[in-house]
């Protein structure tokens, strides 16, 4: 009764336009954001000695850093909405355009900049300077367009990684901060390899998936080379795996052997549905053995992942997101 009444009750189509601004941040974005994260935090802690597991501590400065963090990256996806020239009437941009002036935009794009760098004041220095050159990256990206066009391809490709990096870094350096510091020496790198090799094969694959799409020659993907780009992933995994295994490591240990058999049947059978799954589940996988270790990771992904689902439902009459693959 309850699911039906969420799902087909007249009312929630009245509702759903004003989420549209919320919507517009991208939050489901958020999933990749938070456990970047977390992953430096859980990093930092592995690389102190510590064995973190269900790490429950949470304070005002956590919260300051995911949110300040999540303000600045949202400014992002704003600037990289309305410089998209692909609008449709089925597209959140159709809606805001409606709604809302370019001026109130661009008044939100630098809020969430401001409210962002002022909250990772209160975190400590080293997280605002993170602050900083996200938004210096983002900055030289959007002022030099034409590095984002195929003939920069791998400039474009840096810039995503960078962001990632510093993502990470910024968990790393809050863990520093608080439980204190250690030098970072070749066994932290060797430490940090496995999670690296596994978001840039996440990204291959979402090539490959942009690519599938769009029927033409993408970053990387190609219709002459897809079966080498995905024997290249699996061996990034297994590397990865390699490294996991040699640092004692559980998490990445856990994560890359769960997430393999996406990866090769992707190689295998190369299907679309299949490059879907190795994209959606190995981005769950690490979420969800992420939640483990800090459980308040869970609540606000919970709520972002079940109000996505019914704002796409009612406004766009779209199944999203799910775990669940079509078969086309």
């Amino acid at each position: 009764m309850i699911k039906k009444f969420f799902k087909n009750h007249p009312m929630h189509k009245k509702i759903v336009p004003y989420l549209d601004l919320f919507y517009f941040l991208k939050p489901i974005n958020f999933f990749t954001i938070w456990v970047m994260v977390c992953i430096g935090m859980y990093l930092g802690l592995f690389n102190l000695g510590h064995s973190p597991q269900f790490n429950s501590n949470f304070s005002y400065k956590v919260l300051f850093l995911f949110f300040g963090l999540s303000g600045i990256i949202s400014s992002f996806y704003i600037r990289e909405q309305i410089n998209d020239q692909s609008i449709n009437e089925q597209n959140i941009i159709s809606y805001i355009n409606k709604k809302y002036s370019r001026n109130f935009i661009n008044y939100l794009e630098k809020g969430l900049i401001s409210l962002g760098i002022i909250v990772l004041i209160f975190v400590n220095w080293l997280n605002f300077i993170i602050g900083l050159l996200l938004l210096l990256i983002n900055n030289f990206i959007f002022k030099n367009k034409s590095i984002l066009k195929s003939n920069n391809q791998y400039i474009y490709i840096i810039y995503n990684l960078s962001v990632w990096l510093l993502l990470m870094l910024s968990g790393l350096l809050f863990v520093n901060v608080e439980y204190g510091y250690k030098l970072l020496d070749i066994q932290f790198i060797i430490l940090f390899l496995p999670y690296f090799l596994l978001y840039l094969s996440v990204f291959l694959i979402n090539d490959i998936l942009n690519f599938l799409e769009s029927n033409d020659s993408y970053f990387i993907s190609s219709k002459n080379n897809l079966k080498i780009v995905a024997a290249i992933i699996c061996l990034f995994i297994f590397i990865g795996f390699i490294f996991a295994f040699y640092t004692n490591d559980p998490l990445a240990s856990i994560t890359l052997i769960t997430s393999a058999p996406f990866f090769l049947y992707a190689l295998v059978r190369s299907m679309k549905k299949d490059f879907k799954r190795a994209f959606i589940y190995p981005l769950f996988i690490i979420n969800f053995f992420c939640m483990t270790i800090f459980p308040f990771l869970f609540i606000p992904c919970f709520f972002v992942f079940y109000l996505s689902k019914y704002y796409n439902w009612h406004r766009f009459d779209i199944h999203f997101p799910t775990f669940l693959v079509e078969n086309d």
